[in-house]
């Protein structure tokens, strides 16, 4: 179920950090964007395995990691970073931001493709969306 704090001035909502199969994943609501019929986008983030993993399997840097792995998320991956760090650099005052450990390496999705529809992109969606990239990501290792 949603939990839907609100918080000032905030683009995007973390609505959601839970701990599946040992991965942090975060759900996030979009509010800077209002689809045509009147509901909201979500994003799915979820934890790398440990900080540093890809560069010792891969030796590449983090910021090119994520295109290597564009199979993972139905919808494609669009963010890579440290979703923690980047939620306080923004000013974050939500209450989730304290479960989000900065030094975790994240790998995220958005919704809001043309492809995407109400259907798809729910809450409820989202979180399934996300608990499989989660498993794809354990199954390779990452």
């Amino acid at each position: 179920m949603e939990i839907d704090e609100d918080y000032e001035n905030s683009k995007f909502k973390i609505v959601n950090v839970l701990t599946y199969r040992d991965r942090v994943c975060v759900l996030v609501k979009v509010l800077f964007m209002k689809r045509y019929n009147g509901y909201y986008s979500y994003n799915g983030y979820v934890s790398l395995k440990k900080p540093g993993i890809l560069q010792k399997l891969f030796k590449i840097p983090y910021e090119k990691s994520y295109s290597m792995f564009e199979s993972l998320a139905i919808d494609g991956l669009t963010y890579d970073g440290y979703l923690g760090t980047d939620y306080r650099k923004r000013g974050s005052t939500s209450p989730y931001i304290k479960l989000i450990p900065e030094d975790l390496y994240f790998f995220g999705f958005d919704t809001l493709h043309a492809h995407n529809n109400e259907e798809n992109s729910s809450y409820e969606a989202v979180l399934r969306k996300t608990m499989n990239l989660a498993d794809n990501m354990i199954k390779e290792g990452i």
